[in-house]
């Protein structure tokens, strides 16, 4: 039987877990962090020090959303400081079908589940009564009532520490990172007045089924990216085919060539990572017309383990090349047949193919305009209608501008599409990657000191927070997100000069969930609420020392 009646974390997860924090939410994101705010201020700890407690405004939101940030300080000064993170928000609950409205009620949820309408794993711990079902319980705000419970713990105990501790809570991390983001800057400027972070622990869940869901110790945060290509061919009446060129062979190919294909997949060490996968396929059209498809775009995720922005453009650009060429040539074969069966004269004229990057767009559209890239992209993003978000606003931006030039197919645009998060590794080879590969290690022997199985793995394989404490490429490889991002800083404010100023090391050490995004979202209460308060603690005691 669970113990958690007179569990005070337990009883926080449930009333943070009540406040249906959908990101983007004004309103309800801020209520998850002022109520955060307001339980960590009831210590005597923050009541004597109430700077040390904050909420910081994620600037630039349009939504005006907020940050919590908390610091103890060791009794002895010191600028050494170890820092928790997590996401205060959640994503949607429509997949929770006629119990949506319980959604947030994981103990009314929980009980009124039917093990029936469930798939076997999920039933099997529903019947176990260990696990504890809704949205928000495992992703993450397990994790961040943890972070606030140890924080509060240590804050009656100063005198015992080695270096400060910190949290860091933020909204957004399930819509574009928005708040993340924006902490970046915050940290950096906390580094700059004399903190010194020496590792930032996210306290994100593990997710895995069946008998691999064990508690988990990450060394580094996979990457994202979302490149797209954008595809122009040339317009026809659809009775007229030949007259004109259609983009959908070419989208075709190039969904092929990438979507799903493993050789692609970005590797490190014996780890392979999920391949290129297709998000979005569009008709760059507004209307409908029996005109055929003269304009379209193809966006993807990709996760990164050691490929940056510079070289996945080249892939992207290669890709786009050759599926416009192989159209070509098969719409040319194509034309010559059918002119050939209807006794037409052999078509003269070739079609050639180009491929410009987003760069190479806008520096071209600079040149004619004389108007800078962002200014050209900030007049087309305001006539966007408002219900677009910002991939739609990008894509709009490339066909928009390639339309003002005056250029015609076929040719394709390669780029990328916001957000990014940057992937974070932990090979050792800097002097402070040292720290937490040790803290990892040590973290192993308490757990099997305690009876608890714990994996060390080289990447939290989803995307998380991580990404923004720190940059390891080189200053060219942000700039090739940059430049190849449509819209620029006005649709994605991505903080290059912030994250080269940190270089925080990172690890993952959350507890035990299952179905992230699902409407089985669950948390395994037995070693959230025994073992794992144990371990968070020792591991950010051995990161202080």
């Amino acid at each position: 039987m669970v113990k958690k009646e007179n569990s005070s974390t337990y009883k926080r997860l449930i009333k943070i877990v009540e406040i249906p924090s959908m990101s983007p939410s004004s309103e309800e994101e801020n209520r998850v962090a002022q109520e955060l705010y307001d339980e960590i201020s009831q210590e005597k700890y923050f009541k004597s020090h109430p700077e040390d407690l904050r909420l910081l405004p994620v600037e630039g939101d349009g939504l005006d959303r907020h940050i919590v940030f908390a610091i103890v300080r060791a009794s002895k000064k010191t600028d050494k400081t170890v820092l928790m993170m997590g996401h205060m928000d959640v994503v949607a609950v429509d997949v929770f079908g006629p119990l949506k409205d319980l959604a947030f009620d994981p103990e009314s949820y929980t009980e009124k589940l039917d093990p029936k309408g469930l798939g076997e794993d999920a039933a099997k711990d529903l019947r176990s009564g260990e696990w504890l079902f809704g949205r928000g319980v495992a992703d993450m705000k397990s994790g961040v009532c943890a972070g606030t419970e140890l924080l509060m713990e240590l804050s009656k105990k100063t005198e015992d520490l080695k270096s400060n501790v910190a949290v860091l809570f933020v909204p957004d991390e399930e819509n574009n990172s928005a708040g993340m983001l924006g902490a970046a800057r915050w940290l950096a400027r906390f580094q700059e007045e004399g903190l010194s972070f020496l590792c930032c622990v996210d306290l994100e869940p593990t997710f895995a089924t069946g008998e691999d869901a064990q508690p988990t110790v990450y060394l580094g945060s996979l990457g994202k990216i979302n490149p797209f290509i954008y595809c122009l061919g040339k317009e026809a009446h659809a009775g007229e085919y030949y007259d004109g060129f259609s983009v959908g062979p070419t989208i075709s190919r190039i969904g092929l060539s990438l979507d799903g294909d493993i050789s692609l997949s970005d590797r490190l060490g014996n780890n392979v990572y999920p391949p290129f996968a297709a998000l979005k396929i569009e008709d760059m059209r507004d209307e409908y017309s029996a005109t055929i498809l003269s304009r379209s775009a193809m966006a993807f995720s990709y996760l990164t383990s050691t490929k940056m922005p510079g070289e996945i453009i080249e892939l992207l650009k290669d890709t786009a090349l050759k599926a416009l060429n192989d159209s070509i040539t098969e719409h040319e074969e194509r034309k010559a047949t059918y002119r050939r069966e209807n006794g037409m004269a052999a078509p003269q004229e070739r079609l050639k193919a180009r491929v410009f990057t987003v760069g190479e767009i806008m520096s071209l559209a600079e040149k004619k305009t004389g108007r800078s890239g962002e200014d050209i992209a900030f007049e087309i993003i305001a006539d966007c209608p408002k219900k677009d978000d910002e991939r739609a606003k990008g894509l709009k931006v490339i066909s928009q501008v390639v339309d003002d030039l005056g250029l015609r197919g076929p040719l394709a645009v390669v780029g990328f599409l916001p957000p990014w998060y940057p992937h974070r590794v932990n090979e050792e080879r800097l002097p402070q990657d040292e720290l937490p590969r040790k803290a990892a290690k040590e973290l192993v022997l308490e757990s099997l000191r305690q009876g608890v199985k714990l994996e060390v793995r080289t990447m939290f394989e989803g995307v998380s927070d991580l990404s923004y404490c720190g940059f390891t490429g080189d200053r060219s490889d942000a700039i090739a997100f940059e430049e190849n991002m449509p819209g620029g800083k006005t649709l994605y404010d991505f903080p290059t000069e912030e994250l080269l100023k940190l270089s925080i090391p990172v690890l993952n050490f959350g507890p035990v969930g299952k179905d992230a995004h699902k409407e089985t979202e669950r948390l395994h209460l037995p070693f959230y609420l025994d073992s794992y308060p144990k371990l968070l603690r020792h591991l950010i005691e051995t990161l202080g020392k």
